[in-house]
């Protein structure tokens, strides 16, 4: 026994021994060559130690690499997909022993990744024999879930000192595009004492010339390893976009999330030009966004709940949820707004329209209707049922009251309901319905008005107050057609409008009759003349394209 324990003696000695003796017999080269044996053998690509490599084990194992470059694909864009100024990593030995990683140091200074695809689509980080992902939905080996793999189990002890990135920036060229998109000046700091204190991490970056600041903090990090609940909180900061969230976290085979979410946009147009798409619209909106409310996130399952909302000087609350796990997504929102003034989003009218309906600025009128087939595979694509519901609607010259709208999206059919529409003190309402489902789309629609002013209606419209009375009026027409031409070629139906107890301004009608040698001499006059009437009405009849006053 006493020979078994000094031969382990010696041979512990020897170990050791060996660990610091040999890194300093084995030539630095040595590493360099057979690192980048293996990294060639593995991905088919380059890599280079360019400078200083330097190793030692005692008392931490401590690496520090230099000036490396890894190769890109062949006819890649950049010279290389990745480069390294230095790596830095100061490894605890002993906490090895139990089971524990102890990080002293980890500090990766000036990393440059170039991702790339090509004209086909192939993506630069493609190596060797690897392909791409097999299609969402096949069976994944492993016995990984379809939601997102296998779930966590106990969690390594793990304790980081300073780790941090320096410097960092990343670059995504598409070349099927010909758009390239870049984030520099990434810089990373991870405080975690262990896994049972709190994570926090802190960085920036710079995208499109805006600065951005990333804060996370993780109260313990533990128990999100091990697949239990955990408090996370989040901040996003820059001048285009802040994002707060507080709330829980939950890893696992489905992945879980509640909390409240902040949302605030200083202006929607600088955002939008920020991302790269700016808008091209007129008029003075799209400025401030904000929105707030409590999100509830299971898997494919997204809600959001008890939401405010304000967009320029729209104030609104509403709650919406989306689920992403069947055949097709499926949206349900509801939306309250006080009142709804669009003219911020509308061009400024143009004035001097001519008669043959040109505008003052030469632009020619539509050549007709349109014979490109009408792309509806957007009905296709998501199932919906959305409501909205505004105290007041304003549009141009147009003051509407309380108003009501449901949107119904089902396999490939569009229902459109106005359930209410209050509207210079009488009501309208209609229905829209546009199928997909067979092999014409089918088109139908109803109107109805009743009760409602006609004067403030024509004032708003066309400024003419020349008619008053209450005007009561209801269409009903159907169609069907892949294009404009088709549609309105098939297009039936029949309608009726009627005014009652109302008056026609600038002539009276009944003193011209009984006066007709004068009628016409005192132009003055017409101005506060009138005839009134009872009632004036008219139906018409719509047969293939073709309306007739009836």
């Amino acid at each position: 026994m006493k020979k078994i324990l000094i031969g382990l003696g010696v041979l512990v000695i020897l170990l050791i021994a060996a660990v610091v003796i040999v890194p300093a017999l084995v030539p630095v080269e040595t590493y360099k060559e057979e690192i980048s044996k293996q990294v060639a053998a593995a991905t088919g690509r380059d890599l280079k130690i360019n400078g200083d490599v330097s190793v030692s084990v005692l008392p931490n194992l401590a690496i520090e690499i230099k000036d490396v470059t890894f190769g890109n694909a062949a006819g890649g864009r950049a010279e290389h997909m990745a480069t390294m100024k230095q790596l830095t990593v100061d490894l605890q030995l002993m906490p090895l022993l139990s089971g524990e990683v102890a990080v002293d140091k980890f500090i990766l200074v000036e990393p440059i990744i170039n991702l790339e695809k090509d004209a086909k689509g192939q993506g630069n980080w493609l190596m060797g024999d690897v392909k791409p992902a097999a299609a969402e939905g096949t069976a994944a080996s492993g016995g990984q879930s379809a939601s997102g793999g296998d779930a966590p189990g106990s969690a390594p002890a793990i304790r980081l000192g300073e780790v941090r990135l320096e410097n960092g920036r990343v670059s995504y060229w598409d070349g099927t595009t010909g758009t390239e998109e870049i984030i520099s000046d990434i810089t990373m700091e991870i405080l975690l004492p262990d896994l049972d204190s709190a994570m926090e991490m802190n960085g920036t970056l710079t995208r499109n010339g805006q600065a951005i600041a990333i804060k996370t903090r993780i109260e313990t990090p533990r128990a999100l390893m091990e697949g239990r609940e955990a408090k996370i909180s989040e901040e996003v900061t820059s001048a285009v976009v802040n994002l707060t969230f507080n709330g829980t976290a939950q890893m696992g085979a489905e992945t879980k999330a509640a909390g409240r979410v902040s949302l605030d946009v200083p202006s929607v147009r600088e955002l939008a030009a920020w991302g790269g798409n700016p808008l091209d619209v007129e008029g003075t909106g799209f400025g401030p966004f904000k929105v707030e409310g409590d999100l509830d996130m299971a898997g494919a399952r997204i809600a959001f709940r008890n939401a405010t909302i304000a967009f320029d000087e729209i104030k609104g609350s509403g709650q919406l949820s989306l689920d992403t796990g069947g055949a097709k997504p499926s949206v349900v929102a509801t939306l309250a707004v006080e009142m709804l003034d669009v003219n911020p989003y509308l061009p400024e009218p143009v004035e001097g329209a001519g008669g043959d309906g040109t505008a003052a600025s030469g632009g020619a009128a539509p050549a007709g209707w349109s014979d490109e087939p009408i792309d509806m595979s957007g009905l296709n694509a998501a199932n919906a049922d959305l409501s909205f519901e505004a105290g007041g609607i304003r549009f141009q010259k147009f003051e509407i009251g309380k108003s009501t709208l449901r949107v119904l999206v089902k396999d490939g059919q569009l229902n459109v309901e106005l359930g209410e529409m209050a509207l210079y003190e009488g009501n309208a309402n209609g229905k829209v319905e546009l199928s997909a489902r067979g092999e014409t789309p089918t088109l139908a629609m109803s109107f109805d008005l009743a009760g409602v002013q006609a004067e403030p209606l024509l004032v708003a419209a066309a400024d003419s107050d020349t008619l008053s009375g209450t005007a009561n009026g209801r269409f009903a027409v159907t169609s069907k057609g892949g294009t404009q031409r088709r549609i309105v070629e098939n297009l039936n139906g029949k309608g009726d409008m009627s005014f009652l107890d109302g008056a026609i301004k600038g002539i009276n009608l009944g003193a011209m009759l009984r006066n007709v040698g004068t009628a016409f001499l005192d132009s003055g006059a017409s101005e506060a003349q009138k005839t009134d009437f009872a009632e004036l009405s008219g139906t018409f009849t719509i047969v293939n394209g073709i309306l007739q006053n009836d």
